[in-house]
């Protein structure tokens, strides 16, 4: 038998005479690992972006066409008014009455969580019985569902049936049922402010709290040690210690 010639004119490669599969040369562009990784990456963030553009950014651009014009639910195609409807809300009492809230609720419920938060997570990095019991139970109010806890809370801060008066009425810290000292949480604009914020607050400082813990952890229990045997307080190795 002859053998097959690889090196003759016009004669085929001995890889494709015997059938044997060669690979295909990448282009030299792809060739690049920058190159790769550009279209790795961005192959990864597209549907990311996506999502949240038509998400965040469909919503937003409408919100504004609808700020911008005289359109509304009813009748979402109308004519441009520019800025005539900011100036209407600025001068409308509601509007203020609910930025006054706004601004009440935001910044009481971030002071509140800050301060509670690293409250609880420095009382919960002393070593003390059931430390891991008290955790757990601390975590419960953020992994309960939004919608199981509002309505838990709307139960008890209902104005007839209100566990909450339940219990300072028996206590004797406000008066009977059907009184003037029964206290309508969520029917007095300032109770019901203060009623959402202590919901809000319950529901998110744990979080907060396991922020905290997770970054107090990194620091080595030997570094605090020597300074008790320092002689250091407990501010002083909260300021000189964990906090830098």
């Amino acid at each position: 038998m002859g053998e097959v010639s690889a090196g003759g004119k016009g004669e085929r490669p001995a890889a494709l005479a015997i059938g044997v599969p060669t690979a295909r040369v990448a282009p030299r562009w792809w060739r690049s690992i920058a190159v790769r990784r550009f279209v790795f990456g961005y192959s990864l963030l597209t549907p990311a972006v996506l999502y949240v553009g038509l998400l965040v950014g469909v919503p937003f651009l409408f919100s504004l066409y609808l700020a911008l014009s005289d359109a509304s639910v009813g009748a979402p195609v109308a004519r441009f008014v520019g800025i005539d409807n900011l100036l209407a809300a600025v001068e409308s009492s509601t509007f203020r009455v609910a930025l006054r809230n706004s601004l009440v609720f935001t910044l009481g419920a971030a002071i509140a969580k800050s301060v509670l938060g690293t409250t609880l997570a420095f009382l919960l990095m002393q070593r003390f019985r059931g430390r891991k019991v008290v955790r757990a139970l601390i975590v419960m109010p953020f992994t309960i569902p939004i919608a199981v806890s509002a309505l838990g809370w709307k139960w008890m801060l209902d104005s007839q049936f209100s566990v909450i008066n339940w219990a300072l009425g028996r206590l004797h810290l406000i008066g009977a049922y059907g009184t003037d000292g029964w206290p309508v949480w969520l029917g007095q604009p300032a109770l019901a402010l203060a009623s959402v914020m202590f919901v809000n607050v319950w529901r998110s400082f744990p979080f907060g709290a396991i922020v905290l813990m997770a970054g107090l952890t990194s620091v080595p229990p030997e570094v605090i040690d020597a300074a008790k045997v320092d002689g250091a307080n407990f501010l002083q190795r909260l300021r000189q210690v964990i906090v830098p």
